[in-house]
């Protein structure tokens, strides 16, 4: 669903990414690999990916499907995995 379409950040995500220490590629990886998708309100999409840096996390992407491709709306990692899968 997600394969081929451009990854762009709102400048919000792109605040919260930098300040989280999480990398563009990171998100991207998570958007391309995530083991779990649940579609909050008709447009957005929140996805539940492993983190690669610590098996004891999970990252959680909010995204919009535009016509310019995915717009990501935040991300953000958290040790609460039982609460998001």
């Amino acid at each position: 669903m997600t394969d081929g379409l451009k990854i762009s950040f709102s400048t919000h995500a792109l605040y919260q990414i930098q300040e989280r220490k999480i990398s563009r590629e990171e998100v991207a990886h998570a958007i391309r690999h995530p083991v779990r998708i649940t579609h909050q309100l008709s447009y957005r999409t929140r996805i539940v990916a492993p983190f690669p840096k610590n098996p004891k996390q999970v990252m959680i992407v909010i995204y919009e499907i535009q016509p310019r491709g995915i717009v990501v709306v935040t991300a953000f990692r958290t040790s609460k995995i039982k609460k998001y899968l």
